[in-house]
């Protein structure tokens, strides 16, 4: 029944006046296009794809929308004739058969169009605009996923249709959706409905977003390994007993977790873990807290074997370390600041910490590399660099990450150059927070008003992009906490948006400018702003 109604509904398009607006529509729509482009081409220098946004912006906001509806009213036009409804009503066909049939057609006559208008770009580009070439591969994609997403704007205007017997009321409310439509997204009020962020110019959902996110929103996504490896014995705080087989089998059996998306293309990477609250402690020597710390850890064996091995006898040891040890065995005791005894025992113990340092990353690294090869390591989101042996192992990335809460990252990037990384330095989180509207505390930087939160940020993402190392920050976080708190009380007033979904349109504003500025001033063709914000001191907890 389904496919005698197609053929139904087909047959009504022959020698339909519909095919003529069908050839003028998308003719005018293309004339205006290219009209637009080559009266701005000092500022449209991106060849085919400046030019498909000149196209695309008249058709699919004025020519689209009321071709769809012309095309549903011209179908449903014959059952409004006279009492043709009776008709259709004891007829042996199911309404929702007929509503389908009608569906398909219209469907068949969007992507026809869609089918049309490409054809009349891609002339317009090689004859009007005298592009070389062909367009890139992608552009006929995004016209198959528009064609896809006009499937319910086709729903709906086919209810319309059925309900209001004129055939103009439905085409002007497509034409009139379509306006709406561009006055909502010049008024910014757009970035109330989903894909807002890649309307801000927006191009990778930072960590810990939401995972549904991945499959269902064509932006480029970072994560992390779910549960960084752990031993059962810790040295100092949260680090493992990092030179133990438990070390080892756990990095095996965590990084198994990465199976899951090692094809996704696109993931760009993976961050081991964030923030270790052990190196949290400015100039830390790990291998003095392996002493100090009574546990018998495979650490602690491996130090003291080492220092045997080294120094052969107790008094060859004492003479070093300036200490008074009786046997090898006290070291088994606890033993604060080993490190400050004397120069050497300084350079025995930060030898040793490099070591635990390095098995620390190289063996989570490797772990991972082989179980997914095709991400990028991003590393370990570092709090600061409390340490410059907090540098060691980074051989095994692919990114060396830090977060950098500061007006100004610069320097927090050219230190990490500085200790010999030679790779390039992502941000992984940085914010600015204000008290203008209502919540109570500022995050980990604090300015004045909205509008500065937005001036905040475009000076410190310009800068990372102006940096040669800089390949990128994540901002933190897409939404204002809560006023009552989270988990551990923070409320900041951080957002891009507040708890409702609304965005700071001041500071919205300023994120789309640095974007559209950030890969000109990464390739030196463009400098950074010298705005800044004015701060204020920060509440946080």
């Amino acid at each position: 029944m389904l496919r005698r109604c197609i053929c139904a509904e087909n047959r009504k398009l022959h020698a339909s006046p519909i095919w003529l607006m069908f050839l003028i529509l998308p003719i005018i729509s293309a004339g205006y296009g290219t009209f637009n482009y080559l009266q701005n081409l000092e500022i449209l220098t991106d060849g085919w794809y400046s030019l498909w946004t000149q196209h695309t912006l008249f058709y699919s906001l004025f020519f689209y929308p009321a071709m769809v509806a012309a095309y549903a009213a011209y179908l449903w036009r014959l059952e409004h004739m006279g009492h043709n409804w009776n008709l259709i009503m004891t007829a042996p066909v199911k309404p929702m058969c007929l509503f389908t049939a009608k569906f398909v057609v219209v469907a068949k006559l969007a992507l026809l169009t869609h089918a049309f208008v490409f054809v009349l770009y891609v002339f317009c580009g090689r004859v009007f605009a005298h592009f070389s070439g062909w367009p890139p591969i992608e552009l006929p994609l995004f016209l198959i996923r528009g064609a896809l997403g006009a499937l319910a704007v086709i729903a709906a205007q086919l209810v319309l249709a059925m309900i209001i017997r004129s055939f103009a009321v439905p085409i002007f409310l497509g034409l009139l959706g379509g306006i709406v439509g561009l006055f909502i997204s010049s008024k910014g009020y757009a970035l109330l409905w989903p894909y807002a962020l890649m309307q801000m110019g927006m191009n990778t959902l930072g960590n810990w977003s939401d995972q549904r996110l991945f499959e269902n929103t064509p932006i480029p996504y970072v994560t992390s390994l779910p549960e960084f490896p752990e031993t059962k014995k810790k040295i100092f705080r949260d680090f493992p007993d990092v030179l133990s087989d438990e070390y080892k089998e756990n990095a095996k059996n965590n990084a198994k977790a990465l199976a899951a998306r090692k094809d996704d293309p696109m993931m760009i990477g993976y961050f081991l873990r964030n923030e270790p609250s052990w190196a949290f402690v400015d100039n830390l020597v790990l291998a003095d807290e392996v002493l100090y710390n009574p546990e018998r850890t495979v650490c602690k064996e491996k130090l003291i074997a080492a220092l045997k091995e080294k120094y052969q006898t107790v008094e060859a040891l004492n003479t070093a370390w300036n200490t008074k040890f009786n046997d090898f065995d006290d070291l088994y005791q606890p033993i604060r600041d080993a490190s400050a005894k004397s120069e050497a025992a300084k350079e025995d113990q930060k030898t040793f910490s490099k070591e635990m340092l390095r098995a620390y990353v190289e063996i989570p690294s490797k772990a991972c590399r082989e179980v997914d090869p095709n991400h990028m390591i991003l590393g370990m989101r570092w709090a600061w660099i409390s340490d410059p042996d907090l540098a060691t192992g980074w051989e095994n990335f692919d990114v060396f990450s830090i977060n950098c809460y500061a007006v100004d990252p610069t320097e927090a990037i050219s230190h990490v150059v500085e200790l010999g990384v030679d790779l390039p330095v992502m941000i992984g989180e940085f914010h600015f927070g204000a008290l203008d509207t209502g919540l109570s505390a500022t995050g980990l930087e604090g300015v004045l008003t909205q509008k500065d939160r937005g001036k905040a940020y475009r000076y410190y993402c310009e800068r990372v992009a102006a940096h040669p190392n800089g390949v990128g920050c994540h901002y933190f976080q897409c939404y204002d906490q809560f006023i009552l708190g989270r988990f551990d009380g923070e409320n900041y007033n951080i957002g891009l948006f507040d708890i409702c979904s609304r965005p700071y349109q001041d500071m919205a504003s300023y994120v789309k400018q640095c974007s559209e500025a950030m890969y000109e001033i990464a390739d030196g063709t463009k400098v950074p702003i010298d705005e800044k914000a004015e701060s204020i001191p920060m509440i946080a907890y």
